[in-house]
């Protein structure tokens, strides 16, 4: 073999686990930011937010004292406010990232963070519901 041949085929043996990396990062989503909370994956958090109607919070997740939620950028907050309502919650204030509720003299703090450029992550207090 030639040292031209060699190059060649040591450049084609670096294009190649190139791509294989890049393919393995593309199918795990692994690109994406990390979830606060263990129970799903990047993956599978995606997958159920985009299978959920897109003027809906998708729960995701859930850890001792909250249900996390995600949705799409577009009236992120207007979807919590709406969530909040449909269960008797009236929306009072908001500080920030932070939403305030009220219902029966208790108040409930839901926060909204943005994960990705087109999804919201939610935390609601998991004894709302």
């Amino acid at each position: 073999m030639t040292i031209r041949r060699i190059g060649a085929y040591v450049t084609g043996l670096l294009l190649l686990c190139l791509a294989a990396i890049a393919g393995m990062i593309l199918w795990s989503k692994s690109y994406y930011p990390p979830l606060p909370f263990d129970s799903v994956s990047r993956k599978e958090a995606l997958a159920i937010v985009r299978q959920a109607p897109a003027d809906t919070l998708a729960k995701v997740g859930e850890d001792a004292r909250s249900d996390w939620y995600l949705t799409r950028t577009s009236d992120a907050k207007e979807k919590v406010k709406r969530w909040f309502a449909e269960r008797g919650w009236t929306f009072k204030d908001q500080e920030g990232a932070g939403l305030f509720f009220e219902r029966n003299g208790r108040t409930a703090i839901a926060t909204t963070t943005q994960w990705t450029g087109r999804y919201v992550l939610c935390q609601i207090p998991a004894d709302v519901t």
